[in-house]
């Protein structure tokens, strides 16, 4: 019974991700009276309006008890001559205030202990032959954009003129703003020091999205989109098929979403080449949109974008692989919104709705946990996992690829390693070897099963990890060389045997075989810098070490896994060979075969569903192991096959990050979604390998008849 529930648990924290994210609508109130440029704050007391009110800037708790109306509870005033715009930039609301004196003032909104405050952040001079060209369209709708990241800020200042869009000012839909009849200007500078201002003539474009860590601009124009730095040089351009409508940057600059007027999304990833940061379009991006998008909001914590539409509805996309949910029709006419926490909240002319998201693990698609996907930084669409950084505006990467090929690569390699010396040893031990040698080889055999697995790994990360790092040729030498040296063993002994007595040459074989054994080491490792000199020409080890390192890699773990699934597989192959019917075995002597004849064509035969049997249980169980691959990889999450690299196993992964996963998060059910894994691949193996043990049983059975 608890077995069941255990079982139940697991699958019921991953029925998550296979639900649509939607929003519930909490609740709509009011805007202040004649309040424009609406935005919300997280403040102590909770969220609150931020926007301009007449000629101040003022500011509403946003509360679902105010009644018709959200009243305001602060008013900061400004000069009514001041052209005054609001901005957001990481949750933060900031003010900037265009005065006729040449002067434009940054103001940031904080919410200290004894309340309120507006902080003059920075207050820079305009050069004044841009001021005197500047002023000449204040009578127009001029646009304003800022951005800052740590003390380096821009301010886009963009002229226009009318053709047909919604305003965020006001959330009517007033004329579409076109930069046109004058010039526009980015003024580049540090907070701390304004007066170091870079000003850059922008060129023609219909609109301009500044990304500011990198210094450069993005200029959107007709069916074109160029990249430049802040000294105009072009680093890309590309030519589109048609105009783009809506576009959209990534919380931390690294991608950028547009939408055309056919509703075809685009996608730019940025990426590093050659030394400069670059945007590169993403072309395995396939996804069109029902309706012109009005905007779109997004949530680094979760990958997760909503996306509000021209008609009223909404839908989710997943931000990582760009991937859109299908879209729900809704009566709300929002022209804007912003992600907040764990609220959304959309604006129009007269009111504020608050939205919850619900089921957001669901926003995981099969593309973003085991598809290749373009991520923010990579060269290429890649496979990764990393689910945590220092960058709060941090893209979590959610993909189980990399865990995947880690399990299959350490418990495939440790089956190279198990399976010659478990199947090997319960030949010997249940064919060739003496009474007297089995009754000392099988139970020490046995006992090193005994021997926890945690034992194993720390004497591999303490011992063997750093023997393979020092000797590093001499193990491939020895690995290479002992097959072949065993084979030559092999041959040897017959002709050894005969001038041995009768009473040495029942038991001697054992130690021969440690004796060849241990000379071969030690041919391998006393001449291993003859070697490494020799086939290498490298006079170092750490030289060679610098080309192929082994340690904390693939190799060294499967050394160590191998050795400690064998006793299991060799316990059940043992047992196996030995419930072969002696009457096939005296028939097959009786007809003239050999030992190794009958070894070959009867006893291993009849055995083979239950050797595979036993194989199919030790991969199990080298599939579900933890602590050594925990302790004796680097836990590196590549999706790469190669034995020098490292690996991260879903073991070790569950074991490393379930205790720092938020419940109820994409992170915590994709966890529990390895589990289930683990749980029905060892389910499958184990059936499977009963059905073989049960065929074995009605073999031995009908030999026995």
């Amino acid at each position: 019974m608890m077995f069941l529930l255990l079982i139940g648990h697991i699958f019921f924290n991953v029925v998550p991700l296979f639900k649509s994210p939607h929003l519930t609508l909490d609740y709509r109130v009011g805007l202040p009276e004649d309040m424009i440029q609406p935005r919300v704050m997280e403040l102590i007391s909770g969220p609150s309006l931020v926007g301009k009110q007449g000629c101040d800037l003022v500011v509403a708790p946003v509360k679902s008890d105010s009644g018709d109306r959200l009243d305001v509870i602060k008013r900061f005033p400004f000069a009514c001559d001041a052209n005054i715009k609001l901005h957001t930039v990481n949750k933060t609301v900031f003010v900037s205030s265009f005065k006729t004196n040449d002067i434009i003032e940054i103001y940031e909104l904080v919410d200290e202990q004894d309340g309120l405050a507006l902080i003059l952040k920075s207050s820079i001079a305009i050069p004044s032959i841009l001021f005197n060209q500047l002023t000449q369209t204040l009578s127009s709708d001029y646009r304003f954009s800022f951005d800052f990241v740590g003390e380096l800020a821009v301010i886009i200042a963009q002229p226009t003129e009318t053709i047909a869009q919604v305003d965020e000012v006001s959330g009517d839909k007033q004329p579409k703003t076109e930069q046109r009849a004058f010039q526009s200007y980015a003024i580049w500078f540090e907070l701390g020091k304004p007066q170091n201002l870079f000003v850059q003539r922008i060129p023609r474009a219909k609109r301009v999205v500044p990304v500011t860590k990198l210094q450069q601009l993005v200029l959107f124009d007709e069916k074109s989109v160029s990249f430049v730095d802040k000294y105009n040089q072009q680093l890309s351009a590309q030519v589109l098929d048609q105009d783009l409508e809506s576009i959209a940057l990534s919380p931390n600059s690294g991608s950028i979403l547009a939408f055309g007027e056919k509703q075809v999304m685009y996608r730019w990833v940025m990426l590093n080449q050659a030394g400069k940061f670059v945007f590169k379009n993403d072309k395995s991006i396939d996804e069109r949109v029902h309706s012109p998008v009005i905007d779109i909001a997004f949530d680094a914590n979760s990958n997760s974008a909503v996306l509000f539409y021209e008609d009223g509805a909404f839908g989710f996309m997943n931000s990582i692989s760009s991937q859109l949910f299908a879209w729900r029709a809704s009566d709300f006419n929002v022209s804007k919104i912003q992600w907040i926490g764990n609220k959304i909240y959309g604006f129009n002319r007269d009111l504020v709705f608050v939205f919850t998201p619900q089921n957001l693990q669901g926003i995981t698609t099969f593309k973003s946990v085991l598809g290749q996907n373009w991520y923010e930084g990579y060269d290429e669409p890649s496979y990764a996992w990393q689910t945590s950084s220092a960058d709060q505006h941090y893209d979590a990467k959610y993909n189980l690829v990399p865990l995947l090929i880690g399990s299959l690569k350490a418990s495939l390699l440790a089956l190279i390693v198990a399976i010659p010396l478990a199947i090997g040893a319960a030949i010997y031990t249940s064919y060739f070897a003496t009474r007297s040698v089995k009754t000392y080889l099988k139970p020490s055999i046995e006992m090193l099963e005994a021997v926890p697995s945690v034992i194993i790994g720390f004497i591999a990360a303490v011992w063997l990890a750093p023997l393979a790092e020092q000797f590093l040729l001499s193990i491939l030498i020895f690995i290479i060389l002992l097959p072949f040296f065993l084979i030559i063993a092999a041959v040897i002994q017959p002709i050894l045997s005969v001038f041995l007595s009768d009473r040495f040459n029942r038991n001697w074989e054992v130690f021969f075989i440690v004796i060849s054994t241990t000379f071969l080491a030690f041919f391998a490792f006393a001449l291993g810098e003859i070697w490494q000199i020799y086939l290498t020409e490298m006079n170092s080890s750490s030289a060679l070490q610098s080309v192929l390192s082994i340690s904390k890699t693939t190799l060294v773990v499967s050394v160590a896994l191998g050795v400690a699934i064998a006793p299991s597989i060799y316990s059940l192959a043992d047992d196996a060979l030995n419930e072969v019917p002696k009457g096939l075995i005296n028939a097959s002597f009786a007809l003239g075969a050999s030992r190794l004849q009958t070894l070959k064509t009867v006893v291993i035969m009849v055995a083979l569903p239950s050797l595979i049997s036993a194989v199919m249980l030790g991969f199990g169980r080298a599939f579900g192991e933890t602590m050594i691959v925990l302790m004796v990889t680097g836990n590196t999450p590549v999706s790469e096959w190669s034995i020098f690299e490292g690996l991260r196993s879903m073991t070790a992964n569950l074991a490393i990050e379930l205790q720092e996963s938020d419940s109820g998060s994409a992170h915590f059910n994709l966890l529990f979604s390895t589990a289930a894994i683990l749980f029905l691949f060892t389910f499958i193996l184990n059936t499977a390998a009963e059905l073989l043990r049960n065929r074995l049983r009605k073999v031995v059975g009908n030999g026995k008849d």
